[in-house]
């Protein structure tokens, strides 16, 4: 009797594993197409370039290549191309510092003092080594527009140099007690990891990560260990072709920003961190335990978005973005999923023209994944009305504006942000005129005031109709950002300035 039955259950679990099988094969097969689908609009409408990879539990669902590596050279992008990795680089400067840990050369709860007995008290006798990895030493950001960091950051700074541009600052909050986000965190974890080990960071990542995981194709840039050249880096300016990026010296970012990697690299690293191989577990729960504002160990641990709507998924990932790039590396431990998308194309300040591989192309290919809806971003109006506007003989800008909202608002992202992005651009170049038109679109057409920073679009506005002689609708727009902010110091000294000229303004 048995014999009789267990021959049919055998069969029918056979038939249900192959079954199961198939399905998970076709359905592997769909998202690879969907996602495919994706990726080309992404590349043909917003000019994604750079690569993508997404796996499950080691097997590649979908890898792909757009775009170009060297535009001079017209040299492609390919699956293998390394690409700078931005901030992603912390969480390989977290597991240094934690394997560091693991041997007893560092302890977690130990000041900065205790290492670097010179670092300036009271600061270095109350940051710990937990609060550089998390965030949480109150350590100020650093500046990259103004200031000695700023100044001196395309050359190669000592540790001394780079320590410093912040140990004497006053901590914005007692270690522990906030949260700021700071690239000075990772490069004095560096400094003090170099004075334990006896070893620079790039001869420990090389002996610590990189030869036990067989990544060939990661380093520190700067460093020659690979084989393959780098992409290069490139910004899209307002209204002009993509230049190469001038990126930091890597001296400034060492820790923080400074490797360059692939997918097929990271799909390694990604693998690794599932095994013992490189920290114990509990170690590794540290790292990946979410303490302030979502923050672990150089990675955030939280819900990233499915698609477009307010579905999320868990997930433990970090974003990267340095001149002339953007990455993301998205894992997803209950299904062992992983995406990786590098770009060597960065719009650094008007969003309108490229996809953004955390905002848009990230949250779009988890809507594939997990079947969700998902709509591509639209075409931006107030990029397309300035590039119109430079062609002789185009309509007014206004009646441009008017003519797309009544004919093609299906077609367009009719964003007041992007519009005053716009106008922003072209107060930077003293093209007031122009300015004034994208600004007051944005401003009394699209309606700003919901914007998290809309007293700045006021006083961009403001600014505008001032330079173009117009004092009275220029003091209304600084009376405006001033109800928005009251402390805000440009319009009270706007309206001050103005103050001789009202009576007589007759516009």
């Amino acid at each position: 009797m048995n014999s009789r039955i267990y021959i049919p259950i055998v069969g029918a679990l056979i038939l249900m594993a192959v079954f199961a099988s198939n399905l998970f094969a076709q359905g592997v097969n769909d998202h690879a197409e969907q996602i495919r689908e994706l990726m080309d609009l992404f590349s043909s409408e917003r000019q994604f370039s750079g690569v993508v990879l997404v796996a499950e539990a080691g097997d590649v669902i979908f890898e792909g290549a757009y775009g170009l590596a060297d535009i001079e050279a017209r040299i492609p992008v390919t699956l293998t191309t390394p690409f700078c990795i931005g901030s992603m680089s912390k969480q390989f400067a977290s597991l240094i510092t934690m394997q560091l840990v693991a041997q007893g050369k560092l302890e977690l709860e130990n000041r900065v003092t205790s290492y670097l007995t010179d670092y300036p008290k009271p600061q270095g006798d109350s940051i710990t080594i937990h609060h550089l990895l998390n965030h949480t030493s109150g350590i100020p950001q650093d500046n990259p527009v103004e200031g000695a960091f700023a100044e001196n950051k395309y050359r190669y700074n000592s540790p001394e140099e780079i320590r410093g541009y912040f140990q004497d600052s006053a901590l914005l909050f007692s270690p522990g007690q906030g949260f700021q986000y700071s690239n000075f965190n990772y490069n004095l974890l560096i400094i003090i990891t170099e004075k334990v080990s006896g070893l620079a960071y790039s001869q420990l990542l090389t002996e610590l990560v990189l030869e036990p995981l067989e990544l060939s194709q990661t380093g520190v840039v700067g460093v020659p260990t690979s084989e393959q050249q780098l992409a290069n880096g490139y910004e899209y300016g307002f209204l002009e072709e993509p230049g190469v990026a001038q990126p930091s010296h890597p001296s400034t970012c060492k820790g923080a920003g400074d490797l360059y990697s692939n997918i097929y690299d990271l799909m390694k690293w990604d693998r690794a961190l599932y095994t013992d191989l490189m920290l114990p577990e509990n170690l590794k729960t540290k790292m990946f335990t979410p303490w302030e504002n979502s923050f672990g160990y150089g990675w955030q641990i939280g819900g990233f978005p499915l698609g477009n709507g307010s579905d999320s998924v868990t997930a433990i990932f970090h974003d990267g973005g340095i001149p002339g790039f953007q990455s993301i590396i998205i894992r997803i431990p209950d299904r062992e999923r992983l995406i990786v998308i590098l770009s060597n194309a960065r719009e650094p300040w008007i969003h309108t023209r490229l996809s953004r591989v955390r905002q848009d192309i990230a949250p779009a290919i988890l809507a594939v994944l997990y079947n969700k809806d998902y709509q591509l971003p639209a075409r931006s109006a107030a990029y397309v009305l300035a590039v119109a506007d430079t062609v002789p003989g185009s309509s007014p800008i206004d009646e441009h504006f008017e003519r797309l909202m009544r004919e093609s608002r299906m077609n367009y992202s009719f964003n007041p942000e992007e519009f005053y992005c716009v106008g922003l651009s072209y107060a930077w170049e003293k093209k007031y005129d122009k300015a004034a038109k994208f600004l007051k679109i944005a401003v009394e057409e699209l309606g700003v005031d919901h914007m998290a920073d809309a007293w700045q679009c006021h006083n961009v506005y403001g600014e505008a109709l001032f330079m173009l002689g117009m004092i009275e609708p220029g003091c209304a727009q600084f009376e405006r950002s001033l109800d928005l902010k009251p402390d805000n110091s440009f319009a009270i000294r706007a309206l001050k300035a103005a103050e001789p000229y009202r009576k007589s303004d007759t516009h």
